[in-house]
């Protein structure tokens, strides 16, 4: 219980990151 909800934790960061990373390579990309 504890280790599945460890990694849905880290598996949402990471997905986190990823559209956090995404969203400032096309803001520097994409400047308004």
């Amino acid at each position: 219980m504890i280790n599945s909800l460890y990694e849905h934790n880290t598996f949402t960061s990471k997905i986190s990151k990823l559209i956090i990373l995404k969203g400032v390579q096309e803001a520097l990309y994409d400047p308004k």
